[in-house]
Order: C-alpha cells, then structure tokens, then sequence
C-alpha cells in the first residue's frame, strides 16, 4: 500500500508540474525541490538508498530509486539446503563441500546468522526469476549490497550474476585483499583494502551513468560511464562461488528513473536553463563556450582528475574555463532515512543553475540540498569563483596638479617722440 500511494504521488506531482509556469529558473528549481522531496520519501518509506544524477553535459536531472527483489538474512537451521528470503524467494546452500546457514557465535557473526562458504568449491545461488525482469523503459541498472566475511588469500571470483557482473579479489596480501567489479566491459577496483577475517559492508551500483563499488558506506571505486554504456540485461542466476568467505543479509535491487528532468530545453518558448559545473563563468556557459571541458571530451587537451572525481582546482582560467577537466555526472547520495549520506558528503551540497535574461546577461541561482535532505532554492548575483562586477574606487585617488598662475597684463610703454 505504501508503494502503491507514492507511486500515485508521484504521478500526481508530475502531472501538476506540466501546467507550471514562470521564469525558466524558478521552474526548475522547484522541479528540483521536488525530485528531492520523491526521493527522500521513497528512501524513506521503503529504507532503500537514492541517488540524483546531474548530468552537466546534457543538461538534465535524473532520480534513481532503488527497487528490491529479495533479501536474505542467513536465519535458516544447520543443515538446511534451501534458504528462505524475502518476497518468496528461495537460494540454494551447494557446491562440495556444502555451503552452510551457521548461528553459533564461534563463527564471529555478523547478527544471528550467516552464510558460509567453507571453501572455493561452496556455493550459494539464487535463480533468475520473473519478477526480476528489467526490461522496462525506466530501467537503468542494477544493485546488490551485503555483510562480507573474506577467509581467502588468494585471487578469485566471488559472486556473478550472468552476463551484468562479475566481483571478484583482483590482489591478495597477508592480511588484506582487495575488490574488483566488473561489467560489461568497464572494470574498478577499489581503492581500500579489506581485512581478512572482519565484517565489512560491500555494495555495487550499475547503471547507464557510473560503476561504483562501495565498502563500508564509502565509494571505493568509481568508473563514469560513456554515453553509449548499457547494464545489460539479466536472466541467469546470481552465484556466490570462488572464494571462501561469509556472506549476510544479501539484497538485490533494480536501479530505475523514477524521474527526468531536461533543463536545457526551457518552458514555452523560453529559453532553457544550464547546469553549471565548478569554476565555469556563467557568461562563458551560456554562450556556448564550455563546451568539451568535460573528461571524455577531446576539445580541450587537459589531465582529467584521478578515479573520475571532479577537478578541485578553485583557480578558473583566464577565459572562464576550469584548469582541468570536469567529469560529465555528478550524484548527489542519500541514506535510507532520506538524509544525505554523510559518509559521502560532508555538508550541504549545492547545484548552480545559469540562464540568459532579458537583457542577454546571465541570471543565477543556486539550489542548496541540506544535510537533513530540505532544500533551498535563492537567487544570487555571482558564483563564488566568478569576479565580482563592482567597481571598487581606487583608495588612494592621484594628486591633481597645481594650478599654475597667470602672469598679470602689463599696459604698454609709450615712447617719446
């Protein structure tokens, strides 16, 4: 019932929205307030994380919600070969030896109980279903987070699921291993290191837009994908097998776009508003001179910032320009309580909207998303990076000279004749 009334709201919201009118930026911050709104109460109402992508290249804004297909909490008796989880879908405990359902506290649980795989021949499997099916138009990719347990020294795969993914431990140390995930092509590996024999949280996020793998609620590892990068699509079974390890409380979710906002294109006939990225001139953007700043772009010959983060230069260039390349996508993350996560964001998070005026100059306005998720939405005369157009008198104004005298008129001498 509670899916089925935010969904309602949700189309209701949508359909108001069409008949909005007003200045073009005031239209789209508020379309931006309200995307904000959806998700914190879907990640609210459902305890599912969210994500809003900004799409600067584009001009867009897209609200990824987070579907769940299953979950499985490991609750099952010592001995039992099928595992029983959430919306009747069942996994199977294989492979030889057995893997196994333990609750007993020598094995160093993550709650009450959990999967072991006792070695790199167990398995557990959960088959493809149809309610899994993801081939609908809002489809954007797939997630899956859960408790790991790693007892292996070596590289090895550790789950799949057919031809969408592949996470695997690319390098092993002494005490450490480290995660790498795979799709379609595009491949990471995380930046920290996990310990063997401790409890971490491993989650991964597919979609058109990045690959990212997550360890302990922080981003490990990220790839910004290229226009043309699809999630393909599933129908084979996700297997845990290759690596000895704990697994619990397994989730699986589909990532779909609950929500698209085009700014670029404007409101009945007026002109469309832009996203505007760091430490670029909003005069600069909205006549078409930003274009190709962005990595991937081959415009502008400039070293793109490391694991695809955006540049932290505060220094634009003389024309307006950032020194180095920005990445095409940003996301803005949010917890299950509808917060913004704080483990990825420290504060609050602002987005910079620019649109041309009457008058041909650029107007400004920032949409600011609060720690605690409500937003504001205020125009402002400059960006922080951008010169301030005031004309500031000199202190110290110059000396004037003097004026100099004129001499006095003399009546002319007469002569005698």
């Amino acid at each position: 019932m509670i899916t089925i009334i935010t969904i309602v709201m949700m189309i209701g919201a949508l359909w108001a929205s069409s008949f909005r009118s007003g200045p073009p930026l005031e239209i789209a911050g508020g379309g931006i307030s309200s995307m904000v709104a959806r998700i914190r109460q879907v990640c609210a109402t459902q305890r599912v994380h969210g994500e809003l992508i900004l799409d600067y290249k584009h001009d867009r804004v897209v609200a990824l919600s987070r579907i769940r297909h299953f979950e499985f909490a490991f609750e099952d008796d010592f001995g039992e070969t099928i595992a029983q989880g959430s919306n009747n879908v069942f996994g199977e405990y294989g492979g030889t030896p057995l893997a196994r359902p333990v609750k007993s506290r020598q094995y160093l649980l993550r709650d009450g109980g959990c999967c072991e795989l006792v070695t790199s021949c167990s398995s557990f499997g959960v088959p493809w279903l149809q309610q899994f099916d993801n081939n609908t138009s809002g489809y954007e990719g797939i997630a899956m987070s859960f408790d790991f347990f790693p007892m292996g020294e070596g590289e090895a795969n550790i789950a799949t699921l057919g031809p969408i993914f592949q996470l695997g431990v690319s390098k092993a140390g002494k005490n450490m291993v480290r995660l790498r995930l795979s799709c379609a092509g595009a491949m990471v590996d995380s930046e920290s290191l996990v310990p063997l024999y401790r409890w971490c949280t491993v989650e991964i996020a597919l979609s058109r837009y990045s690959v990212r793998l997550y360890v302990d609620g922080r981003i490990s590892a990220q790839l910004i994908a290229d226009e043309n990068f699809r999630v393909p699509l599933g129908g084979a079974p996700l297997e845990f097998k290759g690596y000895p390890c704990r697994i619990d409380n397994l989730q699986l979710f589909s990532l779909i776009s609950s929500q698209e906002l085009e700014l670029g294109r404007g409101a009945k006939g007026q002109s469309g508003v832009q996203l505007l990225p760091d430490d670029v001139d909003a005069q600069v953007e909205i006549d078409g001179g930003a274009e190709g700043i962005f990595i991937g772009d081959e415009a502008r010959d400039a070293a793109a910032a490391p694991g695809g983060e955006r540049s932290t230069s505060a220094t634009p260039t003389g024309d307006g320009l950032p020194v180095l390349k920005v990445p095409p996508l940003e996301t803005i993350y949010f917890d299950s309580t509808g917060k913004l996560d704080p483990s990825i964001h420290g504060g609050s998070v602002i987005i910079r909207l620019v649109a041309r005026g009457n008058d041909g100059k650029p107007e400004r306005v920032e949409v600011i998303i609060h720690p605690l998720g409500t937003v504001t939405v205020r125009p402002v005369d400059r960006f922080p990076w951008e010169p301030d157009v005031q004309q500031i008198p000199d202190p110290t104004p110059q000396q004037q000279p003097l004026p100099q005298p004129t001499p006095p008129k003399l009546p002319p001498v007469e002569t005698p004749g």
